[in-house]
């Protein structure tokens, strides 16, 4: 390997970056597991309907949102589930975590526009929106 920058720099302008990043979307998507899913549907016709999903792919978390794609990496879940993909609105249906993160995950969550009596399925069971506009269990 050079010692020189600019050769350096010269080997790299040859890389396609784009191809990298497709390659690595690809790993991701197929090697990486599946630790965090919210479902919603807004009930509007065309895109108002999609899945929000959270890849662990080799210790990094890559949220992948329906509208905007493939994002990250996050450095933990509280850093991934910091954003949007941690909110529950009115459009919000179900959520989904493997029981490794569902204690965390559920700390992360945020009710954010949804009305007080909203329910949701978390891991099949139901939670609904309280008066003081956080998530409850329904005994």
């Amino acid at each position: 390997m050079s010692t020189n920058v600019e050769d350096d720099y010269e080997l790299r302008e040859g890389i396609d970056v784009d191809a990298g990043l497709e390659v690595l979307q690809e790993l991701i998507l197929e090697q990486g597991e599946v630790v965090f899913e919210s479902c919603w549907d807004s009930g509007a016709p065309g895109a108002g309907a999609g899945t929000e999903v959270l890849y662990l792919f080799r210790d990094l978390y890559w949220p992948c949102s329906s509208t905007f794609g493939l994002s990250g990496p996050c450095g933990s879940l509280d850093e991934a589930l910091g954003g949007d993909l941690g909110a529950i609105t009115d459009a919000t249906e179900r959520i989904r975590s493997i029981p490794e993160v569902a204690e965390r995950v559920a700390s992360h969550l945020r009710v954010v526009g949804a009305p007080r009596g909203k329910r949701i399925l978390i891991n099949d069971e139901a939670w609904e929106v309280s008066s003081s506009g956080t998530l409850r269990r329904v005994v």
